[in-house]
């Protein structure tokens, strides 16, 4: 456009531009809007207002099989059915391929840039599983730091009492573990709670809360 217009990009004047649209493609099962703003999404914890504000239109909609929008969303939904499957392994990218050309999804760009996606796969498997084993580690320092606070004050409150208070106390160092690495992700609040809840179901849902909001207000 602006070699075809002989625009003057260094001008003092503002030149006009192509509207931008964006997009999300949203290939989970539960219900989502059909539109989503970067703040309200990802920054609701920030009090300064943002540099760039982005609203992005939602795609979701399966009905049209022949679109390539359509398409992506079932290759991921594919992928993500064998990965529950067979984990981070290669038989997930195997069976991942097979069943979406069985079936015709993305076969022409399969066919001809296979090996570019057999690579990405197994990078985003690798990153994957390289966030999960940071989790668990996180979890692990949180459970011995927990127990031995716990057990420091069964000295003086009893034994029993004082491991009930070091594995309380371990639940809440692991949310608090996980709801930062969920911070640090961009995740927003109220996804990150939702996520811990899923995690601790046992867990008092003020508890979960006091804590994420500590986390994202300090």
């Amino acid at each position: 456009m602006i070699d075809e217009k002989h625009l003057n990009i260094y001008s003092a004047k503002p030149i006009p531009l192509l509207k931008p649209y964006f997009y999300l493609f949203y290939t989970g099962n539960q219900e989502v809007k059909d539109e989503i703003c970067l703040s309200e999404e990802f920054f609701k914890h920030c009090s300064e207002k943002l540099g760039v504000e982005i609203r992005a239109k939602v795609i979701k909609d399966l009905n049209k099989r022949e679109h390539i929008s359509t398409q992506y969303i079932l290759f991921t939904k594919i992928f993500d059915e064998q990965r529950s499957l067979y984990g981070y392994s290669m038989k997930t990218i195997e069976e991942t391929l097979r069943i979406c050309k069985t079936k015709g999804i993305l076969l022409n760009y399969l066919e001809t840039r296979e090996s570019e996606v057999i690579e990405f796969m197994s990078f985003f498997l690798d990153q994957e599983k390289a966030m999960e084993f940071l989790i668990e580690e996180k979890q692990a320092v949180a459970k011995e730091e927990g127990i031995g606070i716990g057990i420091n004050r069964g000295i003086g409150i009893g034994i029993n009492q004082g491991i009930d208070i070091g594995k309380t106390q371990e639940k809440e160092s692991r949310i608090q573990s996980i709801a930062n690495t969920l911070f640090q992700q961009n995740n927003s609040i109220d996804s990150c709670i939702e996520q811990l809840k899923a995690f601790f179901p046992d867990v008092d849902l003020n508890t979960i809360q006091d804590i994420v909001k500590k986390v994202y207000n300090s």
